[in-house]
């Protein structure tokens, strides 16, 4: 199974933010047993992983959302529109429709990071993608329902677009999508497995009222601004890493 864009991979903080916010900050575990640390406000997320030289930010005033690569000094647009159509390098091998999406109810699942969930299966037709256990209360600390309600509709609206622009998503990757649609209704996803059961990411902590420093990871100046298709046919001209990259996402 490819792995789906998860919310622990964005965010975005401007010069004339002031000095500091109250956030809420979420640690988690991913696929990769790499420890990543969300920070959220009203209209920002940043994420933090192990590697200090690349940062996720995201600015839900302004729709941007930006990879940041540090060494390489370049800011990726991710959400850029697409200007492309099926013979694009975006295309996607894929079924030739979208496959029914269900979010399969099991029942209350365990604590996690202190949390209760509810236990979930997400199914492409009758095929199983993932499981997931969601919580409510988790959900409600902070400032966590309402950002990603808002972003939410924000991936929604993206996803939309890539769509009708002719980019074609396999089976489980659009149902992963559609189902993140339902988090803000059902709960934060405190644990995620593949349909293999090896865990994709798992919340570890969730803290409240952190004090945030905004001017910490700003997007300097002189760094180089392009969207991902740009950063694509610069640096994979020719080569068959395209779909590898589009995957990481």
């Amino acid at each position: 199974m490819k792995h789906f864009p998860t919310l622990s991979m964005l965010a975005l903080l401007w010069a004339s933010a002031p000095l500091s916010w109250a956030a809420t900050e979420i640690t988690s575990t991913n696929f990769s047993q790499m420890n990543a640390r969300m920070v959220v406000t009203d209209t920002h997320m940043l994420t933090l992983q192990t590697d200090p030289s690349q940062y996720l930010i995201m600015d839900l005033n302004t729709g941007e959302h930006l990879s940041v690569f540090k060494n390489d000094k370049v800011a990726v647009e991710m959400s850029a529109l697409p200007a492309f159509n099926k013979e694009s390098l975006f295309t996607r091998a894929a079924l030739p429709k979208r496959a029914q999406f269900t979010l399969k109810h099991l029942g209350k699942g365990p604590k996690i990071a202190g949390y209760p969930t509810e236990h979930y299966q997400i199914l492409a037709d009758s095929t199983l993608c993932a499981e997931t256990w969601l919580s409510v209360e988790a959900m409600e600390k902070g400032e966590l329902k309402h950002f990603l309600t808002q972003f939410s509709k924000h991936s929604t609206k993206q996803r939309e677009a890539y769509l009708s622009a002719g980019t074609e998503y396999e089976a489980c990757d659009d149902v992963m999508g559609r189902a993140s649609e339902e988090y803000p209704k059902l709960g934060l996803a405190m644990r995620t497995k593949d349909e293999s059961g090896s865990i994709l990411q798992e919340v570890t902590a969730i803290k409240v009222n952190v004090a945030f420093d905004t001017k910490a990871y700003l997007v300097p100046k002189d760094y180089q601004r392009m969207t991902f298709e740009e950063l694509i046919r610069r640096d994979n001209a020719g080569t068959d890493a395209d779909d590898a990259l589009i995957d990481g996402l």
